[in-house]
């Protein structure tokens, strides 16, 4: 299966950041009004992202270990190209980056957990490729949950409620530079999100993507108008509960004569 992944190495982030050095802002910085603005950001930012961590493709298996990630892969596969090509010091180097890297992500991967618990247990299994013994259900999918509980919890008769003028506190009507930056730079390494920046590439960007950045947000609070990229979400479906559970009460409404 091919998937692709982005590679940030130090050479690629101080060409970033040298890029940046010189980058013109007025015309985001002249914009008055706030979907303009975060457009332009965005268009900016994901060029940015493209021209210097463009995106690769690489193969991946089934077979491969969670934490044989793409770049993980890539680096294995650099290393043996240099081994075949005799050149023992530099695979060395590399071998050392993929041992770091795999021990990293074991440990940030267990560290939340109880030690002796079966959920410690089953990240152990996972990360040693064991396979699990649990039933899966293939009569029940994603779309249909979805819609099961999309139907239950909606509001057939809901009204939307008039606007109310409100009231700013002065203090907080502007973000100044240096409070968009501690957001920027204390942004957790999770997943990317639908904006496609990734978390590392805001943090290393975080000094000059400041000020660009807090003229929309600051469009955004004195216009009350929230642009159209934070008005949608992912949903991720992450089982919470057993098996037994999902047959006894879930399955009859999706399959009849379960």
């Amino acid at each position: 299966m091919q998937v692709q992944y982005r590679s940030h190495s130090p050479n690629q982030n101080a060409a970033l950041l040298s890029h940046l050095t010189e980058y013109n802002w007025d015309d985001l910085l002249n914009s008055d009004e706030t979907q303009k603005g975060f457009d332009l950001f965005y268009d900016i930012a994901l060029d940015l992202l493209d021209m210097f961590s463009p995106l690769s493709s690489i193969t991946v298996s089934d077979r491969d270990p969670s934490f044989i990630t793409p770049y993980t892969k890539r680096l294995i596969r650099k290393r043996n190209k240099l081994m075949r090509k005799d050149k023992t010091e530099h695979a060395d180097a590399i071998s050392n980056r993929i041992s770091k890297r795999i021990s990293l992500y074991c440990k940030t991967s267990c560290h939340k957990l109880q030690r002796g618990s079966k959920q410690m247990w089953d990240r152990v299994r996972e990360i040693r490729g064991e396979k699990s013994n649990s039933r899966t259900t293939l009569c029940v999918n994603i779309s249909d949950l979805n819609k099961h509980y999309a139907s239950i919890s909606t509001d057939l008769n809901y009204t939307a409620a008039s606007l109310k003028a409100s009231a700013l506190c002065k203090h907080h009507t502007h973000l100044s530079e240096y409070e968009v930056f501690c957001m920027l730079d204390k942004i957790r390494q999770t997943a990317t999100g639908l904006d496609l920046l990734p978390a590392w590439f805001i943090r290393t960007a975080a000094p000059f993507l400041s000020l660009p950045l807090a003229h929309p947000f600051n469009l955004s609070i004195s216009q009350s108008r929230v642009p159209t990229q934070w008005k949608v979400s992912s949903i991720t479906h992450v089982n919470k509960i057993t098996v037994k559970i999902i047959d006894k009460y879930l399955l009859p409404q999706f399959c009849p004569g379960y």
